[in-house]
């Protein structure tokens, strides 16, 4: 079990064979020492969720197999530490940890997307804000909409962004076609193109905005960003937008 780590970041390869493990170790064993790796300040935190996470999703365990690995998780405090990572300052680990609780398709844990959104994502980031309502979404959280319409009433270049974002991912078409008529929204996604298919150039600058973030931004402290930062940030990678 001393060696779960070095085959974590040097041999699995995510594709969710994992029963040997099963075969050498017992769920609560290798749940403790998951544990017990996510409970000390690393790099490779974000690998960790997901290998932990690869045994209930994807894996070649049995449905009963997975079910208790689940339990054990949820036993052991897996998702206490989980609340602590969606609430800490570093945005890449925010942003994997969000997904990694979406797929694990529990509605149960949508509590903790909810908390932290209302606490932490709403008015503050735009990009956690619409991962974790995509999320959400996904859990069946009856809060959703109320965070969307919320966000629907406030018209600003923000909230549209944010709104924009979810509706590209699992929003309705009639939703995203009326914030791509958002005549100012658009102005500032494309301050200087011409374009053929409107939401095709639309998704693109926006999935690109979000990797440019990640690439040059996903290790900075949330408190140090606010949401004028990230719309000046926004505003010049739109203008200097070249499609490569």
């Amino acid at each position: 079990m001393d060696n779960l780590l070095e085959y974590i970041k040097s041999e699995y390869k995510l594709d969710c064979k994992l029963r040997f493990l099963l075969n050498r170790y017992s769920a609560n064993e290798i749940v403790a020492r998951i544990i017990e790796l996510l409970a000390r300040d690393r790099p490779d935190t974000e690998e960790i969720i997901s290998f932990a996470r690869d045994f209930c999703i994807g894996s070649d365990l049995k449905k009963t197999e997975k079910n208790n690995f689940y339990k054990q998780l949820k036993k052991q405090g897996f998702f206490t530490v989980l609340n602590l990572f969606v609430s800490a300052s570093n945005f890449g680990l925010c942003s994997s940890t969000i997904n990694n609780i979406g797929k694990f398709s529990k509605a149960e844990n949508a509590v903790l997307l909810e908390n932290v959104y209302e606490k932490q994502y709403k008015n503050k980031s735009v990009l956690l804000s619409y991962k974790c309502l995509s999320e959400l979404s996904w859990l069946g959280s009856e809060k959703v909409a109320s965070y969307l319409s919320e966000l629907e009433s406030e018209k600003t270049i923000i909230s549209n962004l944010v709104l924009l974002y979810y509706c590209l991912r699992c929003g309705s078409d009639s939703d995203l076609e009326r914030l791509l008529q958002n005549d100012a929204l658009m102005q500032f996604i494309h301050p200087t193109a011409s374009f053929v298919n409107l939401e095709h150039e639309t998704e693109t600058r926006l999935w690109g905005l979000e990797l440019y973030f990640l690439k040059d931004f996903g290790s900075m402290e949330l408190s140090m960003l606010t949401n004028s930062d990230f719309k000046t940030i926004a505003k010049d990678y739109f203008t200097n937008f070249t499609g490569n």
